[in-house]
């Protein structure tokens, strides 16, 4: 059975401020609301009080008690689809103790679902296979582009170098002529 606590916890407690440099958590019950983060297993750690004030007063034990007894939204778990039972039973079984190896979860799928979850493994290998086939087409595509844009580069260097190399000789054979 899953439960909701995101709601409940977004109502009682504020967020952790700079959450994301600290990667160690602690927090006691002689010390409730109050959680110890680390940055490292050797620092000594800073303490904040996360509980959230209304009207100036922090929230009471006794109503976080009476919200997670009363409020406390129930949710059933989705049904594994039939490629998760094929690989539970066929991967992660061997590997459970035989006493939880009855488990629903742990059983043999039927053909249906064995046959559901090929179905399901051959449809995103096709899908796989032509997103990567059309990735290579256009990165084919772009490579010629850029081939033919070089090649087009290269030809009006070549062009500019022979227009400078022709016309250097007239210039100094005007310049032969106007001095005699």
């Amino acid at each position: 059975m899953a439960r909701d606590f995101k709601t409940i916890f977004c109502e009682l407690y504020k967020p952790l401020s700079s959450v994301q440099k600290y990667h160690i958590f602690s927090m006691s019950k002689s010390k409730l609301g109050m959680v110890t983060c680390k940055a490292h297993a050797d620092d000594e750690g800073v303490s904040e009080d996360v509980r959230r004030k209304f009207d100036g007063v922090k929230t009471a034990s006794s109503k976080v008690k009476l919200m997670f007894d009363q409020f406390l939204v129930s949710f059933s778990l989705p049904k594994p689809n039939a490629e998760k039972l094929d690989q539970m039973y066929k991967k992660v079984r061997p590997f459970v103790p035989t006493e939880y190896q009855d488990d629903d979860l742990y059983a043999k799928p039927t053909a249906k679902t064995v046959a559901l979850s090929k179905e399901t493994k051959r449809a995103r290998l096709k899908h796989r296979t032509e997103m990567a086939m059309e990735a290579k087409r256009i990165q084919d595509q772009r490579d010629e582009l850029s081939f033919v844009q070089q090649l087009e580069g290269a030809m009006e260097e070549v062009a500019e170098t022979q227009s400078q190399v022709k016309s250097v000789p007239q210039k100094k054979r005007a310049k032969k002529s106007t001095d005699s």
